[in-house]
């Protein structure tokens, strides 16, 4: 019988909504690099995949050979252009639910991560914008780890620096909660239950390949999670 012990979170698509401005970063990006991304080459490359793999794999369709040089150079640029946009904006709010769910969470004394794709300076920046900074025990990013999702390093990781704070914490006791199919995979690999959150993919598409699936977080009961995590 399984008992939940951490919850681990996505970021993108899953507490804060910027994917629409993440296209524009990548467009910009290119574009000072004399590439012009199309609107719909974007999402096949970068949704739900790491920085780097998703740069590369940008630079690789347009015909450029990608070295780790150049890549750590466009990162740099990637997260001040972000920080940029990001300022920009009228607005910052994260998806409707998240900080109720922290709040049940933190009540039963549960550890909480973020294992996301961006980079750290770019996540940590956006949470205090949102006022969610320090409000994660652990937090990984792509700049932490050597393969991004799906890949299930991210999530290993995460669950390294919780056991500090748990010690003999295992991944069937941990919940993921992932929006896009990188996330997911790569949550899945690292052996944890997924909750997907139907944000930004169809809720009968993330069915398919999670434990169980709502349309929003204000779906996302803390009580009926750990009565499912009992059955197990």
């Amino acid at each position: 019988m399984a008992q939940l012990r951490a919850v681990l979170f996505g970021f993108s698509g899953v507490i804060f909504p910027d994917e629409a401005l993440r296209q524009q970063v990548f467009q910009e990006l290119l574009l000072t690099e004399n590439i012009c991304l199309k609107l719909g080459e974007y999402p096949r490359y970068e949704w739900g995949r790491g920085d780097r793999d998703c740069l590369e794999g940008l630079l690789r369709k347009a015909g450029r050979a990608a070295n780790r040089e150049q890549t750590e150079r466009l990162i740099l640029k990637k997260v001040a252009l972000y920080q940029q946009l990001v300022a920009n904006q009228a607005k910052l709010s994260t998806y409707s639910g998240i900080a109720d769910l922290l709040f049940q969470i933190k009540g039963a004394q549960i550890p909480t991560a973020v294992v996301s794709g961006r980079q750290g300076a770019e996540v940590d920046w956006v949470l205090q914008q949102v006022n969610l900074a320090g409000e994660f025990a652990v937090l990984i990013t792509d700049d932490q780890v050597r393969d991004s999702k799906p890949a299930p390093e991210s999530y290993l990781k995460a669950l390294e620096h919780l056991n500090a704070k748990l010690p003999g914490l295992q991944p069937q006791e941990c919940l993921a909660v992932e929006s896009s199919p990188a996330g997911i995979e790569a949550a899945k690999a690292a052996k944890m239950s997924v909750v997907g959150v139907a944000h930004n993919y169809p809720l009968h598409c993330l069915q398919r390949w999670t434990d169980w699936v709502v349309d929003y977080l204000d779906d996302l009961d803390l009580e009926r999670v750990r009565q499912v995590f009992s059955q197990r």
